[in-house]
């Protein structure tokens, strides 16, 4: 198996529909990436699509977050 598919095969991407208690059910679009020579870790990222109510949701709960930790969000929008 060459370098490029052993990536590819440690890598998984698709849409997970996620309930929180307080803004409802949010649509997520997910990366996981397995970390070589880890004994089995990963890091998995979860965006929403700009503009959409889950986007809308998750930015809620960070500045809520933010608030209640006095720090700034960090975030990234392509408007």
């Amino acid at each position: 198996m060459g370098r490029l598919q052993a990536l590819q095969a440690r890598h998984g991407h698709g849409k997970k529909r996620i309930f929180h208690e307080t803004v409802g059910e949010m649509t997520l679009n997910y990366e996981t990436l397995d970390i070589s020579g880890s004994d089995g870790q990963f890091l998995s990222t979860y965006t929403a699509d700009v503009g959409s109510p889950s986007d809308e949701n998750l930015r809620l709960l960070i500045s809520w977050d933010a608030a209640l930790t006095g720090t700034t969000p960090v975030t990234s929008r392509r408007d």
